[in-house]
């Protein structure tokens, strides 16, 4: 009879793994932000999709400010989005800080301390 194998494998992935949504005020839809386990999003508005990788960053223990999310888009479909843009992200560089609101919610906001925030997201699936 083989041993078997009882090995307890933990696998850590980033916070903001999963989908969001995130309501554009004044516009007709909804804004999606997929964020998978190996560094790649995928963001969906309207009719335009975007895909990038991106970096989550805790900052240490003693540190203080917020954790930050660093994205690098490298294909744009050159659609309209919900705010009724059409513009090429290819190669663009986003970084903002993440304050969590709950568990399944976060903003995004520009400063580390999170006092200056512009979008809030929240949790579709895990």
């Amino acid at each position: 009879m083989p041993e078997q194998d009882n090995k307890i494998v933990i696998v850590s992935r980033p916070q903001v793994t999963g989908l969001w949504a995130m309501t554009i005020p004044g516009a007709q839809c909804i804004e999606y932000y997929n964020f998978m386990e190996k560094g790649d999003v995928v963001i969906k508005s309207g009719a335009e999709w975007t895909y990038g990788k991106y970096v989550y960053q805790v900052p240490a223990v003693a540190e203080p400010g917020s954790p930050v999310l660093a994205m690098r888009i490298q294909y744009d479909n050159l659609q309209t989005d919900c705010s009724g843009n059409a513009i090429d992200q290819r190669g663009e560089d986003q970084q903002q800080y993440v304050k969590w609101t709950g568990s399944s919610s976060m903003d995004f906001c520009t400063t580390p301390d999170g006092s200056q925030c512009f979008a809030s997201l929240r949790r579709v699936l895990p």
